[in-house]
């Protein structure tokens, strides 16, 4: 069966605000779709090819070649659905574009986020997929709301000097680029992507709260499953985790609670650029901080449940994970978040 590229009727819904606002009625819209544009809800999706219809007649009629960004700039958590609800429970600003590159299929499955890291900033890429049509206003739209939802969220760093790299040349109207998006653009580049600077992503959020954010996480899980049959590195990792709490996690066992063969979970963590073995010991990493700065287990107790038959195989792999011992970890009481 042939994939349907598809977008989030809540994208679509931002884009009727926009262009009702500027004069468009929705009459003339609806003419231009088979789609009940009036009784979108906010989990369903709409065909990429139809959102492309749409998307043409409203730039033929409003002659606006800066619409992308000006669509982008009015961007809402609420417009993002689930993707919004995730970041406002984050960390800090490395875990929002992480998790934002993961999850972006609940968006737009029409293109793909790549994330490229280093130490001074993240680069954001913007791929289209190959059966998929995207035109550059949409693409200006996506990644100026990504620019602004930053900017709501991480208020304090609202004047950092993101860098807009687009391939086209502007539409004619190049000028209106910087002053409208209020960020540096440059254009005719050999791709389209957002650099975001280290300082914006170091930030920690203050309405960080891991119960809430794993909530959310879940039920994206649940959504993408239902719909696309997309398994994402976070459910695998969660999936793990309660299988090693539970005191039998194996790659075998973990395909057939994800109701897949081993050689699709093998492929879908390639995607991620990992394997079974280092999800495993990254969750054995997780669980070993939690626990000794929890102070309820000994080290031995801690161990044993991690799976390792004597505690000094276990210091041995603490040692790897961190770069010291359990006991000097607990010494200096680093948190979870900046050590592990």
């Amino acid at each position: 069966m042939t994939h349907v590229p598809s977008i989030a009727a809540t994208l679509v819904k931002s884009r009727l605000r926009y262009w009702q606002a500027n004069g468009l009625s929705l009459a003339a819209l609806q003419a231009q779709t088979s789609i009940d544009l009036s009784d979108l809800q906010p989990l369903d999706r709409v065909e990429l090819i139809e959102f492309n219809h749409l998307y043409s007649f409203a730039l033929s009629q409003l002659k606006n070649q800066s619409m992308g960004l000006e669509i982008g700039l009015q961007t809402v958590l609420g417009d993002i659905g689930l993707l919004g609800a995730m970041v406002m429970y984050v960390r800090d600003g490395w875990q929002t574009y992480e998790l934002l590159v993961e999850y972006f299929s609940l968006v737009s499955d029409g293109h793909d986020l790549t994330l490229t890291r280093t130490d001074a900033d993240v680069r954001l890429l913007l791929l289209k997929k190959d059966n998929s049509s995207l035109s550059n206003h949409y693409i200006d739209s996506t990644l100026v709301s990504i620019v602004r939802l930053s900017k709501l969220l991480q208020g304090s760093f609202s004047e950092a000097n993101y860098v807009l790299n687009l391939t086209h040349d502007g539409h004619g109207v190049a000028s209106r680029y910087q002053e409208i998006s209020n960020v540096t653009v440059n254009l005719n580049q050999s791709r389209n992507e957002l650099v975001i600077p280290a300082a914006v992503l170091d930030q920690k959020n203050p309405n960080h709260d891991v119960k809430r954010l794993n909530d959310v996480l879940q039920e994206a899980d649940a959504l993408l499953l239902r719909s696309q049959r997309v398994v994402t590195l976070s459910f695998v990792k969660r999936k793990s985790r309660d299988m090693l709490l539970e005191g039998d996690l194996t790659q075998v066992g973990l395909a057939e609670c994800l109701q897949l063969n081993i050689r699709k979970l093998q492929r879908i963590l390639q995607q991620y650029n990992t394997n079974f073995r280092t999800v495993k010991e990254q969750i054995k990493q997780e669980i070993a901080c939690e626990l000794i700065l929890d102070n309820q287990l000994n080290m031995k107790d801690i161990a044993h449940l991690l799976g390792y038959a004597e505690p000094n195989a276990f210091f041995k792999a603490f040692k790897r994970w961190t770069g010291s011992t359990p006991g000097e970890f607990k010494a200096n009481n680093r948190t979870l978040e900046t050590s592990c």
